[in-house]
């Protein structure tokens, strides 16, 4: 792993994000990124063709990108020109894509079931599919640096993005990419949303998120992408990146319990 890229509740960018693990954070329920804009990542017109969930995958692609050296100009401002990727022993027909998303463009989806209904069909929006499938935020960084290499999608609810990278890790084992983006983004706060998540009592009445706390009590909703850069150790090596961490191997399983709730004796969970 060479290069991450952060956009949260908690911060924009892996220092702010990293910063606020150490600071105490206020109770809520429904947690969004506040200082974010679109425009500073993309120019009007492809902001208004994506949803956010696609704008949060691309702002931290772009800091990924950037902290593992992978892009041509990094000083440019991403708003204006399409960063593009190095080419020196680079094919862009060998970096692949790997995302996780829970849903994928709901924002977009509920916003123009409200058009159609208030103002007929004829003003729903041409762009409303393409927004709306999951796989448009990988879509959308396969556009922007013209990467040819597969760019899939994966959507197992809150396991998404660690399958995600647990794919892109097997892609580099496999020899099959030489560098692959990987993580997940997902943004799914729109009013429907919420008020599932409320009126199945998965939101945590305290509004911490505590998953691995014996005093859990649910979840606190949020929006936020998190990317990473893989490739060979050799090739990282070769070039002279800094390097995180080495992903060792990968597990997945489901423990066929219910439908929010672990399994209490913790069947069908990984062992280290």
């Amino acid at each position: 792993m060479t290069g991450i890229g952060v956009v949260a509740p908690g911060g924009v960018g892996v220092e702010a994000f990293w910063a606020s693990l150490f600071q105490s954070a206020p109770p809520r329920t429904v947690r969004t990124i506040e200082e974010f804009e679109a425009s500073e990542w993309m120019d009007h017109r492809t902001a208004r063709r994506l949803d956010r969930v696609s704008h949060l995958a691309v702002a931290a692609a772009h800091e990924a990108l950037t902290d593992a050296g992978l892009l041509a100009d990094p000083a440019a401002a991403p708003s204006s020109t399409e960063s593009q990727l190095l080419t020196d022993g680079i094919d862009q027909t060998r970096i692949a894509i790997t995302l996780g998303t829970g849903i994928g463009g709901v924002d977009t989806l509920e916003a123009q079931m409200g058009v159609r209904a208030e103002r007929g069909d004829r003003l729903v929006s041409p762009f409303t599919v393409p927004m709306t499938m999951p796989n448009a935020p990988a879509a959308a960084l396969s556009l922007r640096y013209g990467i040819q290499g597969p760019a899939q999608t994966i959507t197992t609810a809150c396991a998404s993005a660690t399958d995600a990278i647990a794919m892109g890790a097997r892609l580099i084992a496999e020899g099959r990419a030489d560098v692959v983006l990987s993580g997940g983004a997902d943004h799914s706060l729109t009013p429907t949303c919420v008020a599932g998540f409320r009126n199945m009592r998965a939101l945590s009445p305290t509004g911490f998120s505590r998953p691995f706390d014996t005093a859990r009590d649910g979840l606190a909703a949020s929006e936020t992408a998190g990317i990473l850069v893989l490739e060979p150790l050799e090739s990282a090596l070769a070039r002279g990146a800094r390097i995180y961490m080495i992903v060792a191997g990968s597990g997945s399983t489901s423990d066929a319990h219910h439908l929010t709730a672990p399994s209490p004796r913790a069947q069908g969970r990984c062992g280290a």
